[in-house]
């Protein structure tokens, strides 16, 4: 009888170990939010897309809580911002920095975010 008991509950601890192992293993496994970010942000060549940024913060920001989630957003990856225009530094070498200008622009019924790419630098 005691033998029995121990067989049932070695068999449930081994049964519960392999699930977990299981349930880690393809919890970590289907995780391609980074890659699937960085694949709709770039080109091929690994470049920033720079319309497709345009897209995404007027989608994000534009609908909800206007330019002052985009200085937010631009503050959190080191840029600045003025009244209506943002620098956002997306890469840089020795004296050359590529930065992401945004602006703020407006007609008489909507407003929304202009992204262009700028080199400043030597």
């Amino acid at each position: 009888m005691q033998r029995r008991r121990i067989v049932i509950l070695g068999s449930i601890g081994v049964t519960v170990i392999i699930s977990l192992a299981v349930a880690v293993y393809f919890s970590i496994a289907i995780d391609n939010r980074k890659q699937m970010a960085i694949d709709l942000l770039t080109k091929p060549d690994g470049s920033l897309n720079y319309n497709n940024l345009e897209i995404l913060l007027n989608e994000k920001y534009m609908s909800s809580s206007g330019f002052e989630g985009v200085v937010e957003f631009v503050k959190n990856y080191g840029g600045v911002c003025t009244e209506h225009v943002c620098r956002l530094p997306v890469a840089g070498t020795f004296c050359v920095i590529e930065n992401a200008i945004i602006t703020l622009q407006a007609t008489e019924h909507s407003k929304y975010l202009n992204v262009e790419r700028r080199l400043d630098g030597c």
